[in-house]
């Protein structure tokens, strides 16, 4: 991580919050396919991104001081009582035998382990500083404690 020097949360200043961290020289890679390197050296690439989120994963949110950061436990009967709700409270939106059917059975599929952890909700290379010449990250940008690592192993899939 990446040292925070100061954070506002007055957004007259700028407009929104922000915050003043360390500079980090390296390259943040804005294409998730990494042009910018050879073919050989992407899965290096990939591999330490997969490094840093395992990292992430293995903090306790309570030894450095964020136990009380967010709402703990029921992360994914919360979410899927959300969407549900936004699914059958919207008429517009019409009916999907298949989406239906997910809305009935998803509860029943809610993971074993909801303990709280660090994850990083927007997991992705350009929120990532990666060394100048080496495949290894040396920084994290935009991260947050989330009540499952899950949900940022999901989101380095979809990507």
């Amino acid at each position: 991580m990446t040292r925070i020097y100061g954070y506002c949360a007055d957004k007259s200043v700028i407009g929104s919050e922000f915050y003043v961290m360390q500079l980090v020289e390296g390259r943040i890679f804005w294409d998730a396919t990494f042009p910018e390197v050879s073919r050989e050296e992407r899965p290096s690439y990939f591999g330490a991104m997969c490094d840093v989120i395992a990292q992430l994963h293995s903090v306790d949110p309570v030894s450095i001081g964020l136990g009380d950061y967010g709402k703990q436990g029921s992360y994914f009967a919360r979410q899927i009582s959300r969407w549900s709700r936004q699914y059958q409270e919207d008429p517009e939106a019409g009916r999907d035998p298949n989406m239906d059917r997910l809305v009935k059975e998803l509860p029943e599929w809610v993971p074993v382990g909801d303990e709280a952890s660090i994850v990083h909700a927007d997991f992705r290379c350009d929120n990532l500083i990666f060394h100048p010449i080496e495949p290894r990250v040396i920084a994290v940008l935009d991260w947050n404690s989330l009540p499952s690592d899950i949900r940022s192993r999901t989101s380095l899939t979809t990507r």
